[in-house]
């Protein structure tokens, strides 16, 4: 049997993990040489693999990597396999931020354009963008990787993918969820740290220091919907939209005098409208929320857009633990799949909501928005105390410690 096809098996708790020789080399034998390298270097080349805006959370990190002297931050612009209009929407962000950025020509790579010794890609999953650039061929780099958002979730095909194993680092956002990845990793969890999310450090931010995206309309309270994309989703199920959209819709117009709306929409779910409903329904839709004197469109970055409204409602789950930051009224819309396998975490966050579990509740929490009632915020609190606060240092402070060794 020749080396290419030697496979090392050995058990991890209760399962049997299949070890490749390309695996074990590269996280026995070039992932330390590739830390020793990087440690002694004056100059820390890290490359942002980047194709979408809304997920890209470690924008902050790349900007504090800017303003050290240890680090050389890169961005590179790249398509979207799942949409391939939103390299448009990159190229736009990139150009508002003043940020530099590249794109890679005809039989460029990664490794002969950047020779990063770093890599953070958005999510860890192989189909998002083309094989060439994911970490496979760039195994000359090390990779670290921060979730976009909170994990909700802890199952294999999106905890313990190749890349989570591969990976030299992959931060998390409290011991809550280390204790969760040791259980389902094929490592253990040995290359996990609990340095809190980027986005933590975001969404903390006082309010007066981002931008307000909400038209200017005054003596209205503001109220975000944010369906999910997950209609018949093989794996995770969460979607409300097809029982509250359109019911949503008539919200919006029957409280156009006290309520301002924006509609935050996953980035994947126009798509799936398109199969469900056609393309002139789903259209017809996307545009009466932006185009009501009372509403506007969100599909990008939504950090403006949270801290300057008064309210959501929403089954995004990301958005669950997200906008407990916030300290304002949320409901979660509930369906029979909401509690399929979500992780501690989760759970506790989804209990300290106001539930929808149908359309008469929904509308009885609009109200409550609108005559300034909370019913929840005690609980939240308290689960923020809990679950939110990062250890120490800034999340971005606790990355770059971890990076160079001196956490």
């Amino acid at each position: 049997m020749g080396f290419q096809q030697l496979k090392i098996r050995f058990l991890h708790g209760c399962k049997k993990v299949v070890l490749t020789p390309e695996r074990v080399i590269y996280t026995h034998i070039t992932t330390p040489a590739l830390v020793k390298r990087l440690r002694e270097k004056e100059k820390i080349k890290v490359l942002f693999v980047v194709f979408e805006v809304a997920s890209w959370k470690t924008e902050s990190l790349y900007n504090q990597m800017l303003a050290h002297p240890r680090f050389n931050p890169m961005l590179l612009v790249v398509p979207s396999k799942e949409n391939k209009d939103e390299i448009r929407n990159v190229e736009n962000y990139m150009q508002s931020r003043g940020y530099e950025y590249s794109e890679l020509k005809e039989k460029e790579t990664i490794q002969n354009k950047y020779h990063p010794d770093i890599i953070f890609y958005q999510k860890p999953y192989s189909w998002c963008i083309d094989q060439s650039l994911f970490f496979r061929k760039n195994l000359k780099s090390l990779f670290c990787y921060m979730s976009y958002c909170f994990r909700n979730t802890m199952m294999d095909f999106n905890q313990n993918t190749f890349f989570h194993n591969y990976a030299w680092q992959v931060y998390l956002e409290n011991d809550s969820v280390k204790e969760e990845m040791k259980s389902i990793m094929d490592n253990g969890g040995r290359n996990t740290i609990v340095t809190g999310l980027t986005v933590m450090d975001d969404l903390m931010k006082d309010k007066s220091l981002i931008f307000d995206p909400w038209k200017p309309l005054v003596g209205r309270k503001r109220i975000i919907y944010a369906p999910h994309h997950t209609i018949n989703h093989e794996t995770i199920n969460r979607s409300t939209f097809l029982l509250y959209g359109e019911f949503m819709l008539e919200m919006a117009r029957k409280y156009k005098d006290s309520v301002q709306w924006a509609f935050k929409p996953h980035p994947l779910l126009k798509e799936k409208l398109f199969k469900v409903w056609g393309k002139q329904k789903t259209e017809s839709y996307y545009r009466e929320w932006e185009q009501m004197e009372n509403s506007q469109i969100e599909t990008g970055e939504y950090m403006g857009l949270f801290k300057h409204s008064d309210a959501m409602i929403h089954d995004s789950g990301s958005f669950i633990l997200e906008y407990i930051y916030m300290h304002k009224p949320v409901m979660y819309l509930f369906s029979e799949e909401s509690l399929n396998s979500v992780n501690k975490q989760t759970q506790e966050a989804i209990k300290v909501h106001s539930l929808g579990l149908n359309k008469n509740q929904v509308e009885q929490f609009i109200e409550d928005v609108v005559s300034g009632k909370d019913l929840r915020k005690h609980d939240r609190e308290s689960f923020y105390a809990n679950y939110l606060i990062p250890h120490g240092n800034s999340v971005c402070e606790n990355v770059i410690d971890c990076i160079l060794g001196t956490k």
